[in-house]
């Protein structure tokens, strides 16, 4: 036997109906009625779904920001040591990308400026060839980045001050002091 709903051939499950139209029968009322859609303009707790007030899950449910961001900040509090040890882990295990972005926060750089640098350079230092512990130079009064050095380059110059007078005094030290 099929089903009595207009053209549906699908058998009978229950008071004539398929399972399809038996569902909707049981759930709205009618066989072959849709839901009626009304979008709810409001979250429990009262907070209006607006442009900005819901993230969309990849069902296509909606759930209210605010109620989210009080739900995460009372589960932080109440296990804050599952976060910093779930923080510490990520720092340890991407501690380039950490300190990449300490040094552009530090001389205000862009991500593209310091690769212009690297390339400029050729991702060696600008007195020696060292490739590896490269390390921003800047100037100590003005800020200004001026390039990238080798880790033991930068080190001497900020020992020197940055004093060209210095410097020249001790290339001549260097020079005259040579056996």
């Amino acid at each position: 036997m099929t089903c009595n709903i207009g053209n549906c051939n699908n058998t009978i499950e229950c008071r004539g109906y398929c399972k399809n139209h038996y569902y909707r029968f049981n759930r709205y009322g009618d066989p072959l009625g849709k839901p009626i859609s009304k979008r709810k303009t409001h979250c429990k707790r009262g907070h209006e779904y607006g442009e900005s007030n819901f993230y969309k899950d990849k069902n296509g449910w909606r759930s209210c920001k605010v109620c989210f961001l009080n739900r995460m900040k009372s589960y932080y509090k109440s296990n804050p040591d599952f976060y910093l040890d779930k923080n510490n882990k990520w720092r340890d295990s991407n501690s380039e990308k950490v300190n990449l972005s300490a040094t552009l926060r530090r001389y205000n750089l862009t991500l593209d400026e310091y690769h212009s640098l690297q390339e400029k350079y050729d991702f060696h230092c600008a007195i020696c060839d060292e490739s590896k512990n490269l390390r921003v130079d800047h100037d100590h009064i003005t800020g200004k980045v001026r390039g990238l050095l080798c880790n033991s380059h930068n080190l001497a110059l900020g020992l020197f001050q940055d004093n060209t007078e210095v410097l020249t005094s001790a290339i001549t030290y260097l020079t005259e002091s040579k056996l």
